[in-house]
């Protein structure tokens, strides 16, 4: 009789076992595939576990692991301490590197000690934030777009009219010279600001991106009167797709490339690399040019509305560049290469890649 139960109550542990291995394994499975990133940290705050959302989110190669995450990610690690010292501000949004996307970090101590961390891509959310932001901008600056017109039409004209009149009279000339000029500068970003209103809400649609930007490249290299050889293409393949509204991605290409054609060296060839590769599962869309690069006072205020390094420019190119972008679910960014060369760089979620293969 004893025998009979120890048997039995054996029989159900190995049950209990495997129950518990099948779960595990079950749960493991859940973890990889989250679109969530998971990680787990020790009392020392080395990582003990992290899924595969948590290395593309956070930019951690496939063969590190047991690493420290203050040494590895630093902005989370510190994000990490803060929660510990239950600060409000701990977990604030954040992008582990330039080329990644934003992040939103949350934690939770487990009974063993352990820390779970979960990382949310905010990328999705701020596309819904960017098409709202962009309608609302756009009725605003429309309407005070047409107040500023009226009297900046009545000041050209005064001051061609000055022109005319005192064209004799040197110190005239030039006085009404400054106010046309910088009228006309007001005229072009009021135009600007008038383009934006007018944006329609972004429809993406499927794009093979060679097909695409060839054609780009061409009407771009027309207008400029640039020769065959001062604009080259990269791509490391034929069939890239991208799903971008065609209209916003020509205005994106366009403002960034403009950019670059004027600060390039237009006596070295090529004056501009346009780039295209897969990268961490994402399509990346650089366009370098042979200039200066731009310097790192600027860099912090680069997509700043109205701050321009450039003589004449009203300051808003890189901005909408970057909200349009935005609105797409792309993510624009100034990068600087390991040669400490910057360049700007659209980065395409693999979310696409994924529809266009199915």
């Amino acid at each position: 009789m004893v025998i009979q139960k120890l048997q039995t109550s054996q029989v159900l542990a190995e049950e209990r076992a495997r129950d518990v291995e099948n779960l595990a394994v079950l749960n493991q499975h859940i973890i990889s595939q989250m679109h969530t990133g998971v990680l787990a940290l020790d009392s020392q705050g080395n990582v003990t576990m992290l899924n595969a959302s948590a290395r593309q989110l956070l930019g951690i190669p496939d063969n590190n692991s047991g690493f420290n995450l203050r040494e590895n990610v630093p902005e989370l690690g510190e994000q990490v301490w803060l929660w510990q010292q239950h600060s409000p501000n701990a977990f604030l949004p954040f992008q582990a590197r330039a080329d990644l996307p934003e992040v939103q970090s949350s934690a939770t101590q487990l009974d063993s000690g352990e820390i779970l961390i979960y990382i949310e891509n905010t990328s999705a959310l701020a596309q819904q934030a960017q098409q709202l932001k962009l309608a609302s901008l756009g009725r605003l600056t429309a309407s005070i777009a047409h107040e500023i017109r009226n009297p900046l039409g009545a000041i050209s004209h005064a001051g061609e009219l000055l022109a005319e009149q005192y064209a004799a009279d040197h110190m005239m000339t030039k006085l009404t010279s400054i106010i046309l000029k910088h009228t006309q500068r007001v005229n072009n970003i009021i135009e600007t600001i008038l383009q934006m209103s007018r944006r329609k809400t972004a429809e993406p649609s499927m794009l093979v991106l060679n097909v695409w930007l060839s054609k780009f490249i061409r009407e771009f290299s027309d207008i400029k009167q640039a020769d065959e050889e001062d604009i080259s293409l990269q791509i490391s393949t034929s069939d890239i797709h991208i799903a971008m509204d065609p209209e916003q991605l020509h205005q994106v290409i366009w403002n960034l490339m403009d950019n670059a054609w004027f600060h390039a060296n237009q006596k070295i060839k090529p004056c501009i690399k346009v780039v295209v590769e897969q990268q961490n599962k994402q399509v990346c869309l650089d366009i370098v040019d042979n200039g200066p690069g731009v310097p790192e006072d600027v860099q912090t205020h680069l997509f700043e509305p109205f701050h321009s390094a450039r003589q004449g420019g009203t300051g808003l190119g890189l901005y909408l560049a970057r909200e349009l972008c935005q609105a797409n679910g792309a993510r624009l960014n100034y990068i600087r290469d390991e040669l400490n060369k910057g360049f700007f760089r659209i980065s395409f979620p693999s979310e696409w890649q994924e529809i266009v293969k199915q």
